[in-house]
Order: structure tokens, then C-alpha cells, then sequence
């Protein structure tokens, strides 16, 4: 890409590009959020890395998620057997 001088510039370039920080993403992933159910057999620590992973994602696009709000959808999210 030229006229970038620096790393950091080009890594803004290429996050402006590439980020969708549009409404329909935001959408999206706080449906993806809010509907997240884990299935019966599923280890505890995978289902955690795909929470996280969704907050990340949420986080990264400007969308804040509240610590309580977190821990709630995680206990809403786990099956009648937890």
C-alpha cells in the first residue's frame, strides 16, 4: 500500500478495510450472543472459547458488554445437566 509509512498506519488501513463495523454485524453477533446454547457434552473450556471469542468480536467493533451481563448469558447458555 503505498504513501503508508508505518506499521501501525498500515494495520489501521488494513483494519478499516477489512473490520465490518457495520449495523448488520453488530446485529449479528449480539444475536449470535444472546442465542448461545451449549450442547450436552461439549467441555466447559471450548464453550467458554466461544463466548469469549464472540465478546471479542463484539468488543472489537465498539459494542461493550457489561461483566454481569456476560456472566449471565454464560450460566443462560449451559445445559439442564450444570
Amino acid at each position: 500500500m503505498q504513501g503508508i509509512s508505518t506499521a501501525k498506519k498500515l494495520w489501521e488501513k488494513l483494519e478499516g478495510m477489512y473490520q465490518a463495523k457495520g449495523v448488520s454485524n453488530q446485529v449479528y453477533l449480539k444475536e449470535v450472543f444472546h442465542t448461545l446454547r451449549m450442547n450436552e457434552g461439549t467441555i466447559i473450556s471450548n464453550h467458554l472459547s466461544v463466548l469469549n471469542d464472540i465478546i471479542f468480536e463484539l468488543e472489537a467493533i465498539g459494542v461493550k458488554i457489561d461483566d454481569e451481563d456476560i456472566a449471565l448469558r454464560l450460566i443462560w447458555s449451559l445445559p439442564p445437566s450444570y
